[in-house]
């Protein structure tokens, strides 16, 4: 049920604004939920601000905050589930005076089960939190006012916190030591104590110099599962969805995903990029100006169908068994062909 709703609630950002969220809402188990009243009440408000813009007409907002509704919802999912394990804790312990030579393998048990879930919670609250201030981001980048997006000063520190991982990463990759010395040092130095937006416009370019570096350290490495794994969790952070086919990756894009899309192409650097469908010519010509995105990689194809890149080389042609590998494993588990650190 658990892995039918997170689906669902990913599926749901296609179609019209509200429709993912009604259902989201109406799959969930909202009395479950409802042990988190706080969180419950964040997503209660933002479906309630979505379905008020839609009937505005107001598509962009009504998205926006019907977006917002899904993760607060699964944030009250999440943290019952904290609840419930902090129980069955508790309720171990309670038996340790009685029964303890089954409570030593319980408390064994125990351990690898919160370790795993710890990790997979850990990554999915850094998911989350990256996605919110991509969110962020894009609202900054658009002036559109968003009452409920994260805090620009909040987004900002995020973004510095990530980009100090892909540098980290980057250093692991064998990449320039001058260059991540200089990175790693400014990162360190940056403020996040400025106002907001200001902060987030200068965290922005420092995560960006980062992905550079890390694409750049990358391209001397082969293209594994795990890296695959990695660029489409970055992408689906940035609002982005990827199919996985053996002609490659396949990205469907809007004309203002340029920011987006060069991002992608900046921490990935393995073979070309073609842009097909209606507007890849313009789409081409917008992402050429991006700094550190190498024009040479890109190509564009002007068809009747809908806009999409294509990334050849992270396909699954090789029989690289995609699913069985998770993104984490990049920046967790060093390998001979991409040493990695411990950073997370």
């Amino acid at each position: 049920m658990r892995v039918a709703l997170l689906l669902l609630l990913a599926a749901g950002c296609g179609g019209a604004p509200t429709a993912g969220m009604r259902l989201a809402f109406e799959e969930a188990d909202v009395t479950r939920a409802a042990r988190a009243p706080d969180l419950l009440a964040r997503a209660r408000e933002a479906r309630e601000r979505a379905e008020v813009a839609a009937a505005e007409g107001d598509e962009d907002a009504a998205a926006d905050y019907a977006t917002e509704a899904r993760l607060w919802l699964r944030a009250a999912l999440v943290e019952v589930d904290r609840l419930e394990l902090e129980a069955a804790r508790l309720q171990d312990e309670q038996e340790e005076e009685t029964l303890a030579q089954r409570l030593a393998q319980t408390q064994a048990e125990r351990r690898a089960r919160e370790a795993t879930l710890g990790r997979e919670r850990a990554a999915a609250v850094a998911r989350e939190q990256m996605e919110r201030a991509f969110v962020a981001a894009e609202a900054r980048e658009t002036r559109r006012q968003d009452p409920h997006a994260m805090d620009p000063l909040a987004a900002a520190r995020a973004f510095l916190d990530r980009a100090r991982l892909l540098t980290a990463t980057a250093r692991a990759l064998r990449a320039p030591v001058e260059s991540t010395t200089t990175l790693l040092a400014t990162l360190e130095a940056a403020p996040t104590t400025r106002e907001g937006s200001q902060a987030l416009r200068e965290a922005l370019v420092l995560h960006r110099q980062a992905l550079t570096l890390l694409g750049e350290a990358r391209a001397d490495s082969p293209v594994t599962p795990a890296v695959i794994a990695s660029l489409v969790e970055s992408a689906q952070e940035r609002g982005l969805e990827v199919s996985l086919t053996p002609d490659g990756a396949f990205v469907p894009l809007n004309r203002s995903d340029v920011s987006k899309m060069a991002d992608l192409i900046r921490e990935f650097p393995h073979g070309p990029i073609r842009f097909q469908g209606r507007g890849a010519r313009r789409f081409h010509r917008s992402l050429g100006s991006e700094e550190g995105v190498r024009r040479g990689r890109l190509s564009s194809d002007e068809a009747a169908g809908e806009l999409s890149a294509q990334l050849p080389a992270y396909g699954t042609a090789a029989g690289l068994p995609v699913e069985t590998e998770s993104p984490e494993s990049e920046l967790s588990a060093p390998a001979p062909s991409e040493p990695t650190p411990d950073a997370g």
